[in-house]
């Protein structure tokens, strides 16, 4: 907590990042690890491209589980708002949800221009309520769904000014819960 802030940051337990060189016996050289993030169980979660799987490593640097998801480039795994893992399948034009131990639980999109459809999402957020911000590169804008597939709406189209993009292949979302 920095004193005089109403910004409280916790931290449940730290990985020990000396410990993480561990995990280079499970991931063989020339394998690409892309898309790492923190589970609020205090697990390491990685999407290794070579083998298609998420890897959950542990504070020690082991890997704790492990689960195929099929996807092409994994370019983000941010948690939903329910704790669940949100990948985008830039080969199939769809995005995935899964539980944190791999079970799917839903995909949506499917290629194509229209509303509601994706052409080779890669990056994902997801705001305070839980909406999940898709760069849909293709199509060169942002889509917009919930967190059980349903659009809400896109924003942004091709080009080089205000409000237009030019392949847009990552997000970031900034949120802050004040507690008074």
């Amino acid at each position: 907590h920095v004193a005089g802030s109403p910004v409280e940051v916790k931290v449940a337990k730290p990985l020990d990042i000396k410990k993480m060189n561990k995990i280079h016996k499970e991931i063989k050289i020339g394998e690409t690890c892309f898309a790492v993030t923190c589970g609020s169980d205090g697990m390491l979660y990685s999407a290794n491209h070579n083998t298609k799987e998420i890897l959950v490593i542990n504070g020690a640097g082991q890997i704790a589980r492990r689960f195929k998801h099929g996807c092409g480039f994994v370019h983000g795994i941010p948690f939903s708002k329910s704790s669940n893992i949100v990948i985008s399948d830039n080969s199939n034009h769809v995005i995935k949800i899964y539980t944190p131990t791999g079970q799917l639980v839903r995909q949506f999109g499917g290629q194509g221009s229209k509303q509601g459809q994706l052409s080779g999402p890669i990056g994902v957020a997801v705001n305070e309520k839980g909406h999940l911000f898709i760069a849909d590169r293709d199509n060169q804008r942002i889509s917009v769904f919930t967190e059980d597939g349903q659009f809400l709406r896109c924003f942004g189209s091709r080009g080089s000014g205000a409000g237009h993009f030019a392949f847009p292949s990552q997000l970031c979302i900034s949120w802050i819960s004040v507690h008074q």
